[in-house]
Order: C-alpha cells, then sequence, then structure tokens
C-alpha cells in the first residue's frame, strides 16, 4: 500500500514530457497539472489535441501572431515547436506516436486548402496525396509509422491510408455497403476508426472500422434511439469511443467493445451532451459534455474523465486554487489519454487560453530523468535531475545506512537539477540516498534509490552507456565499464522502482563490457510498453538508465 501522496496538484509553466507505463488505477489519482505555454512571443494561445498511445507525448498548436504552429513535447527537448511549410500559415498537430512521429494539417487563411502534413525530427513535409485529389488532412499515426486521415477532391470525403511513402483510399465497404468519408485513429494493431456513408440512407452515419491486416470493415452499433455515429479514437486493447445523435445538437458519448458492444458513457452531473474523444487500454475515457443555455449556441465546455464505473468532472480533480477554469468557457476539453494516465487537453489558466496535461502523482516516477552516487576519496558524489526544472519543485536529498531507513535529510533544493559532495559519509559504509519531492501543499512523494561507498578506489571509473536502439520493441543492449574486478549487479525496474529482471550479478573483469536485456521479466513474459530503468550497481558506485519499451 502506498503510504505517501504526492501534492494534490501543483501548476507549473513548463514544457515537458512525461513518461511511464502500466498504470493500474482504482480510484481517481491525484494528479500534476502542467500548462503547455505557448509556442513564440507572438502567439499567446494553446491547445492540446492528442497524446501518444502510451507514454503519453502531447501534440497540438499555438497561435495568434497571425498564423498557427504545431508542437510536441519531445522526451528531452521539452516543448518542440514544429515548422510550417512554406504555403501554410496555419498548422495543427493532431496525432503523435510514442516515436515522437507527429501528423496534422497545414491550411491557408480562413481554413482553405487543407494538406496532411508530418513532422519528423523536426522537419515538415507533405504527406502524399492520392492521384486526383489535393485537398486532405491527416489525424493520428501508429507506433509502425501509418497515419489516417481523410482527402477532399474528385472523392469528395473518403477515408485515406498513409503508409511508406503512398496515399490510399479505402475502397473497401462493411456488410452493408458503408464506406469510410474520414479516419479520425489507428492503434498498433492496424484497427482504424472513423466515421462512414450508408448510401442507401444519406441521413445515417456510421461508426465505421477498418482492419488494414485484413482488409475487412464493420460499424459499431449505434447507441439505442439514434441514427448516427461518430467515432473518435481507439486504444491498443481495441476499445473504440466516440458519440450517438439523432439530431444537432444531441449527443451521447459511448465507449464498444468486442465484448461488451456499444455502451452509453455517463455524462458528468449538470450536463445535457458531450462526446468521448480518448480512450486508453484501460477502458478510461475522456471527452468533453456541455451545459447549454437558452441562448442559442451559449454553452459551456466541461472536459471529463470516465474510468469504466464513475465520470468525473475534471475541475473536481482541481484544487480551487489551482488557477485553472474547467467550466465556464467554449473551449475547455479533454482530448487524449494514454495508458500511463497521462491527459491533454485545453483549459483557461489565468484567463488564458492553454494546453495542458494532467499527470497522474501515480506516474510521477517518470520525472526521475538521472540519479547516480559516486565514491570518492573525499565523499560521495550525488547528481540528479528531473525531467522539469522548475522552481516550485522543492526536492530533498535523504540518506541512509539501510535501504529501509531510517531516512535523515542531506540537502534541501528548488528546481530539477542537483549535484551534492556528501563529505560527511564515513569511509567503508554504504550509504543509501533518495530524492523526496515536495508539493505546494506539503504532500511528497519518493523517487529513486541509489547506493554508493566512500573510496579511493573503484568508482571513478564505472560507466554505464545510453541504452540502444532506445525506444525498442524488444531488446536492448548497454554497454558499461569497470575499473577494476568487481562485483557488478545490473536490474532492470519498472517506473514504480519493482524489479522487472536482474541480468548480471556475480563479479566481472575490469574493463568493456556489454549487457543485453531481451525485454523480458525474470519470469520471461515480454515486459508490457511503458519506461524501464537499467541500473548498474557496485560497492562504491551506482549508474541509472532510461529505456522506453514500445509494443
Amino acid at each position: 500500500m502506498k503510504t505517501m501522496r504526492m501534492m494534490r496538484i501543483v501548476t507549473v509553466t513548463v514544457a515537458v514530457h512525461l513518461a511511464a507505463a502500466g498504470l493500474v488505477m482504482a480510484d481517481p489519482p491525484d494528479y500534476l497539472i502542467f500548462e503547455i505555454g505557448t509556442t513564440g512571443s507572438d502567439n499567446y494561445y494553446s491547445e492540446g489535441w492528442d497524446t501518444s498511445p502510451i507514454l503519453g507525448i502531447a501534440t497540438g498548436h499555438s497561435g495568434g501572431g497571425g498564423g498557427e504552429q504545431a508542437f510536441t513535447w519531445d522526451q528531452n527537448a521539452g516543448l518542440v515547436l514544429l515548422p510550417n511549410i512554406p504555403t501554410r500559415t496555419y498548422c495543427v498537430g493532431y496525432g503523435v506516436n510514442d516515436l515522437g512521429l507527429a501528423v496534422g494539417v497545414g491550411v491557408a487563411v480562413f481554413g482553405r486548402f487543407p494538406l496532411p502534413l508530418i513532422w519528423e525530427n523536426g522537419a515538415v513535409a507533405q504527406l502524399p496525396l492520392p492521384a486526383g485529389e489535393v485537398t486532405g488532412q491527416a489525424n493520428d499515426v501508429n507506433n509502425l509509422g501509418v497515419a489516417v486521415g481523410s482527402v477532399w477532391g474528385e472523392t469528395l470525403g473518403r477515408g485515406v491510408i498513409f503508409a511508406e511513402g503512398t496515399a490510399t483510399v479505402v475502397t473497401t465497404t462493411t456488410d452493408t455497403g458503408c464506406y469510410a468519408i474520414s479516419f479520425s485513429a489507428i492503434n498498433d494493431a492496424g484497427l482504424a476508426v472513423g466515421t462512414g456513408l450508408d448510401p442507401n440512407d444519406a441521413d445515417r452515419r456510421v461508426g465505421f472500422v477498418y482492419d488494414t491486416s485484413t482488409d475487412t470493415a464493420f460499424e459499431v452499433e449505434t447507441l439505442p434511439g439514434f441514427n448516427r455515429t461518430f467515432n473518435f479514437a481507439v486504444s491498443n486493447a481495441g476499445h473504440v469511443v466516440g458519440y450517438s445523435m439523432l439530431s444537432w445538437p444531441s449527443r451521447v458519448p459511448f465507449i464498444w467493445t468486442e465484448a461488451g458492444g456499444t455502451q452509453q458513457v455517463p455524462l458528468p452531473s449538470d450536463t445535457s451532451r458531450g462526446w468521448a474523444l480518448g480512450v486508453n487500454s484501460d477502458g478510461w475515457v475522456v471527452g468533453t459534455a456541455y451545459i447549454d443555455y437558452d441562448l442559442p449556441f451559449l454553452y459551456d465546455g466541461i472536459p471529463f474523465l470516465y474510468d469504466g464505473e464513475q465520470t468525473y468532472r475534471i475541475a473536481d480533480l482541481l484544487p480551487a486554487d489551482s488557477g485553472w477554469n474547467m467550466e465556464t468557457n467554449t473551449y475547455s476539453s479533454a482530448y487524449g489519454i494514454s495508458d500511463c494516465g497521462i491527459i491533454v487537453g485545453t483549459g483557461a489558466h489565468e484567463g488564458n487560453r492553454r494546453a495542458y496535461a494532467l499527470i497522474p502523482d501515480d506516474v510521477v516516477a517518470a520525472l526521475l530523468q538521472n540519479f547516480s552516487a559516486q565514491g570518492r576519496a573525499d565523499g560521495i558524489e550525488l547528481q540528479w535531475g528531473l525531467s522539469l526544472d522548475s522552481d516550485d519543485l522543492r526536492v530533498t536529498l535523504e540518506r541512509a545506512t539501510s535501504e529501509f531507513g531510517p531516512w535523515q535529510t542531506v540537502e534541501f533544493s528548488s528546481g530539477g537539477q542537483g549535484t551534492l559532495l556528501d563529505s560527511t559519509a564515513e569511509p567503508g559504509q554504504t550509504y543509501y540516498y533518495r530524492l523526496r519531492i515536495a508539493g505546494t501543499d506539503g504532500g511528497t512523494n519518493v523517487l529513486g534509490l541509489v547506493s554508493a561507498e566512500r573510496t579511493a578506489i573503484g568508482a571513478l571509473g564505472v560507466a554505464l552507456g545510453a541504452p540502444a536502439p532506445n525506444p525498442t520493441r524488444a531488446g536492448t543492449s548497454v554497454a558499461y565499464r569497470l575499473p577494476v574486478q568487481q562485483a557488478v549487479r545490473i536490474s532492470v525496474h519498472d517506473v514504480r522502482g519493482r524489479l522487472v529482471r536482474t541480468v548480471v550479478d556475480g563479479v566481472m573483469d575490469l574493463g568493456d563490457h556489454v549487457m543485453q536485456w531481451d525485454g523480458r521479466g525474470d519470469d520471461g513474459l515480454r515486459a508490457p510498453a511503458g519506461m524501464y530503468f537499467i541500473q548498474l550497481q557496485t560497492t562504491q558506485a551506482s549508474r541509472v538508465q532510461r529505456v522506453v519499451v514500445v509494443r
């Protein structure tokens, strides 16, 4: 049982990518909320449109200075401004995968002449269009690099698959002859979802599902009493979400599974309509509901989270003094939720329209980028880094002579980076160190555990290289160096610190070595997708590297 709780919420204006996976959520978690900010001095608003399926990388756009530019959150560089193509001044990122590959659309003034775009390694390119087509957009991309979207032209409104440098209009129909007019999302299994048209009933829209691996299609059942269904998102576990409607503006959110069929997602209290916009592999749903007023087109957007049993307003998960308004404006939204529970959307922060990310405190271990302890003749040198660096964070370094404590404070600091020489460490004694992060309300959480022994030899030359490949779909290799023959333990841990695999455990000769992890746990099963920490431990030093597994 968890005995220490992270602060209920800390508001931080920072560009950051936090990643983890394998989250198991029972009760609605406490959150960190991050304002993503804007991408330049001329831009005064930003909006979050999607999150990658596993790691929670975000994409969206920032604008206001005579144009709009897409962005992502990159694991190493934080908020990354994505360039526009020369002929389009308004560009939006609609989808992103766990490798940071983003897709979206570029348009001219007033939304004219849309073109599908792809951003890779900071460069922008137009995706190819099918023969005869002149406009289109890309809405999502999976971890295999297959993107989906739609085109308009000679075949007005058709669903398209972008793969291997080509664009293909999907002509496969359902058993009733319905065809896809757009695709909004695709999962790693190649299941594409979107909206279809019934040629026998022009007023009917269907929730269209296309299996790219079998070239087959079917429609998601419409909720009883409605005649139109629109699919918006699909999880890697096969959940599909969207909304059903009868006439404008009625909308009812749903979740579909192969086992359970189409089920209505309960709306938040006091709302009259809404849509489900994102879903993760645990079946947790996010979306936006609405409070309608007597005047036409007067409403408030209410972003929500549904955990399979209960629906929560996002606003109710935030303290009253957070500075965020998620209830009294038209643009508040929740568009994406990753498998680790990271939610991306848009809200009002201090009166400004801003993209946000909600990070469950269960995922806070992913804040830790590096944490090392190295024995020296004059003490033990410690270095740490978090994936955000803000004075709103209060970090305490604690020390004990046992991994179970008791713990004593060594150093206080603010911000996410730190270096300290613990000169009070006694020679010959192994010391354990950990970091405690405190929020503004006094809540805390503990990150990391490293140990070292003060000594003049054996530690200065200990090194652990970066994993390669990273991210990886199967296994990874890590080089390490030892200055003398010594006992070494190299292990793999998940983001909660649980042991996944012991790879090396014994006496190793001095010199350079290569450790290979096949991506499996000690039980022989493949480790789930997510972030893992590879730790090298000797009696004098501890080194840690991160690796991301995608499936």
